[in-house]
């Protein structure tokens, strides 16, 4: 009688391993290089729907909903990093190597979404199926800020950067609202798969159906609203010079080669702001001196590194009277620091000197009647960064990158991505300069008004409107607060299923 009443209590949960591996597998289809976006809203039924029949079918819900969550993990950020397994490939000249952080790395994600499962199934177990947007928005708000850890890489709302319209709600929540949205479009749609016994009440649903339905109501009401404030053109120079892989001993020669005739034209063209890339110099002290002739009136921004011992990644501004800098807050782990480098053989060719993060915290730069908000590569991956920006008073945003690291790679694609949804987050214009690309630019609702081919030297020229004051939602943060604490709704007992 013992084996059988296991065996009825665990009907069915087999199969639940398939359904979070195909739900993974769907949502990869809407990633680069598919870019089947349309599927975001499907993508996660058959997890949902299969969390929800645990209720019914495990004798350990919560352990299934967590053991499930850990196969989707596995499988999606597998294929979601596997950038990282070609781009140190390279780096290194050894697969093995290579392999090893790629497993790491994913095993560690793999569990957060691990915890996620397991809240879900809860906030099924306990007639909340509503809170489920939520816990999972509060999962990726986590995963983005969690201090050393923190890697804002694979967001569900990601590919929505493709259709800006359905995107501006988060400029009310950050693209973590975004994504709870499109959540909730799912969990919709699995509660009318699900078995009788565990299927939802309509009143249980109700906050979900209004607020799955407002929301891109919102969006796209935000999104027809007009842009106002002063066009103002912008020069984005990519030298088209391979900073990461080709000879170092040719690369300044290289540079200026590339950069100086699209100066001179910029000049002449009387822009409001010049932009070039990350890496420009290597300052002891300022001022900077990069590979080029700096204009004596044209305001100029770039990149470089900055001070021998502590070294700094850093953006510098020149306005035509006096040169500012600021640090870059957020540095790439192995990239930019090595943490127990001590302990790694030298085989590992890891780069040399740490930077460390800025003291200063963010800064922004007051360019006669408008303001830039600097932000460095990896920087524009992370709302916070520049909703501060913004918050200090920029109107406009500027990302300088090296991306030549992970050309052939889709980490370039998401790279561009995290740009773009700084724009519509913040309302803002924003630039974005590469030493190969990508450079590109946005209007203040994310649409891209200009962009220049991979690996070729070039200047885009673009005229934006730049709002004559910070045009962001001030209490953009708040959303994420509320999502993480929103993981209540699933640890506190309620009421079950019958």
């Amino acid at each position: 009688m013992r084996k059988k009443r296991k065996s009825d209590n665990s009907k069915g949960s087999g199969w639940a391993p398939l359904w979070s591996v195909l739900s993974a597998v769907l949502l990869l289809l809407a990633f680069p290089p598919f870019n089947a976006w349309p599927l975001l809203f499907v993508a996660m039924v058959p997890w949902l729907a299969s969390l929800a029949n645990q209720v019914a079918q495990a004798k350990s819900p919560g352990r299934a909903g967590f053991r499930a969550g850990i196969q989707f993990g596995l499988i999606y950020t597998a294929g979601q990093i596997f950038w990282l397994l070609q781009f140190i490939e390279r780096w290194t000249a050894n697969l093995a190597l290579s392999l090893v952080p790629w497993v790491i790395i994913t095993i560690i994600i793999s569990l957060y979404f691990g915890a996620a499962g397991w809240m879900m199934v809860r906030c099924w177990q306990y007639r909340r199926p509503w809170a489920i947007p939520l816990v999972w928005a509060g999962v990726e708000v986590f995963r983005s800020f969690i201090p050393v850890l923190a890697f804002p890489w694979g967001l569900l709302a990601t590919p929505l950067w493709r259709v800006p319209a359905l995107a501006q709600s988060a400029s009310l929540g950050g693209i973590f609202l975004v994504s709870a949205w499109i959540v909730g479009v799912n969990v919709l749609v699995a509660s009318l798969l699900v078995a009788p016994k565990v299927a939802p009440s309509v009143r249980s649903l109700a906050p979900l159906m209004v607020a799955t339905f407002l929301i891109p109501v919102i969006s796209i009401a935000l999104f027809l609203q007009p842009i106002t404030g002063k066009s103002r053109r912008f020069v984005l120079i990519q030298p088209g010079v391979d900073m990461a892989f080709s000879d170092q001993s040719t690369e300044l020669a290289r540079l200026r080669r590339a950069i100086a005739p699209r100066l001179i034209a910029a000049q002449a063209l009387v822009p409001d702001l010049i932009v070039l890339p990350e890496a420009m110099a290597e300052v002891q002290k300022m001022p900077p001196n990069p590979p080029f002739t700096v204009p004596k009136s044209t305001p100029i921004l770039f990149g470089g590194v900055r001070g021998a011992g502590p070294r700094y990644q850093s953006s510098f501004v020149y306005d035509g009277k006096k040169w500012q800098f600021a640090d870059k807050t957020r540095l790439v782990i192995f990239g930019e620091y090595v943490p127990l480098r001590q302990y790694l053989p030298d085989s590992f060719n890891l780069p040399s000197g740490d930077l460390i993060p800025s003291r200063d915290g963010i800064k922004t730069y007051l360019l006669g009647d408008y303001t830039v908000g600097p932000m460095l590569c990896f920087e524009g991956l992370f709302p916070d960064t520049g909703a501060e920006l913004v918050r200090r008073g920029a109107n406009v945003l500027a990302v300088m990158s090296i991306d030549d690291w992970f050309m052939g790679t889709t980490a370039i694609d998401q790279l561009r991505a995290g740009s773009v949804w700084r724009a519509i987050e913040n309302r803002t214009p924003l630039v974005r300069v590469g030493s190969m690309g990508t450079t590109m630019a946005t209007d203040a609702r994310g649409r891209v008004v200009g962009e220049l081919p991979l690996k070729v030297a070039d200047a885009l020229v673009v005229q934006l409107v730049v709002p004559e004051k910070p045009a962001g939602f001030p209490w953009i943060t708040v959303f994420s607060w509320l999502a993480v604490a929103s993981w209540l709704f699933a640890i506190i007992p309620g009421r079950k299923k019958p």
